[in-house]
């Protein structure tokens, strides 16, 4: 019989799933301030490119579910998108910093051009991220109700989304600054994703009691 992974594996998955998406979103705003402001228009933009990358995650994750309900999967793709988050800044910087002349390397993008471009950067990683909540509920659906399943894992990623808001506000970026606070959740996101390379017969949390 396929070992499944605990229950209580999967909703903190889908908890911290829920605030990394929240953490980076609050995040990308303070990188893009210092070249684009923090006007209506930036913050709508933003909101809008998570979105947009949720939904296309959200569908792409529940066709890779039907096809490899595994969560070692997942935590691979999940592994992936932390290892996109660690260079994050440094790439948005570089592309935002173009829209205005640089000396030191000469290129020069459209202000629109290289703000359109910084958001579809961001948005690679979130799509990542999205494909988490179909992913968990194709799992746990297996052997439990799909109706509970949904939503307890919906929950559990809005509960983390709620916390994923008030966490970089109040203490990460006014600690560590916005580019820690990206790394924190970049490190995260490889740690937990490299159990998707473990035995799972070596892991014994990871099944159902």
């Amino acid at each position: 019989m396929t070992k499944r992974p605990s229950a209580a594996f999967i909703y903190f998955l889908a908890a911290f799933a829920g605030a990394a998406v929240m953490i980076v979103e609050i995040s990308s705003s303070r990188l893009l301030a210092p070249f684009f402001g923090t006007s209506l228009f930036v913050w709508t933009n933003i909101i809008a490119g998570v979105m947009i990358a949720l939904a296309a995650g959200y569908y792409l994750g529940g066709r890779l579910a039907d096809n490899r309900p595994e969560i070692s999967f997942l935590c691979k793709i999940l592994f992936v998108s932390g290892l996109i988050f660690l260079v994050i800044p440094e790439v948005v910087r570089y592309i935002s910093s173009a829209a205005s002349s640089n000396p030191a390397t000469g290129i020069y993008f459209p202000a629109g051009l290289a703000f359109a471009g910084s958001i579809l950067v961001l948005a690679l990683p979130l799509m990542l991220l999205g494909m988490v909540p179909p992913f968990l509920t194709k799992v746990m659906s297996e052997t439990r109700e799909v109706g509970r399943s949904a939503g307890s894992i919906s929950a559990l990623s809005t509960f983390g989304s709620v916390v994923g808001t008030y966490l970089p506000a109040v203490w990460l970026i006014p600690t560590f600054g916005t580019k820690a606070t990206i790394h924190s959740v970049a490190w995260g996101l490889v740690i937990f994703g490299a159990v998707g390379f473990w035995p799972v017969k070596k892991i014994c949390w990871w099944r159902y009691c």
